[in-house]
């Protein structure tokens, strides 16, 4: 892991060097707003890293936003312990009975094989699951 990420790097370093060489002066750039303090390009180099799959894992405020898509997510609703849980944009599409109020509305949820569907409520924080591991690793 380590190595991919100085690799990466590496060819961040790269690319911000080869995509500085394109404009005559700093104005022209499209990171010209980073320009102060060289942050342009440092700008250069998170894009690069950010198009190849390097994230910062970090727990999201639901206040800050939800997240875009439906899935499972870590979630952190206050107690001690953190849950995997699924995430609906549109809870009403998921099951129509058990979320027959909800439709249009977004939200955490589980399913129980007994109860059926429930909102998992009070959720505060969220992140994204992690990849899983490589067949080789």
């Amino acid at each position: 892991m380590k190595d991919e990420l100085i690799e990466l790097t590496q060819q961040a370093c790269v690319a911000a060097v080869t995509e500085c060489g394109k404009y005559f002066n700093c104005e022209e750039c499209p990171e010209f707003k980073y320009a102060k303090d060289d942050k342009c390009r440092m700008a250069f180099i998170a894009d690069h890293l950010i198009a190849n799959g390097v994230t910062v894992q970090r727990w999201i405020p639901v206040s800050e936003r939800l997240p875009e898509s439906n899935g499972a997510y870590l979630v952190h609703a206050g107690r001690r312990y953190i849950d995997c849980v699924r995430f609906a944009k549109d809870l009403y599409a998921i099951d129509p009975y058990d979320f027959a109020i909800r439709k249009g509305k977004s939200g955490f949820y589980i399913y129980d094989s007994e109860y059926g569907f429930d909102v998992y409520e009070g959720v505060t924080h969220w992140m994204p699951l992690p990849e899983p591991p490589k067949e080789d690793e």
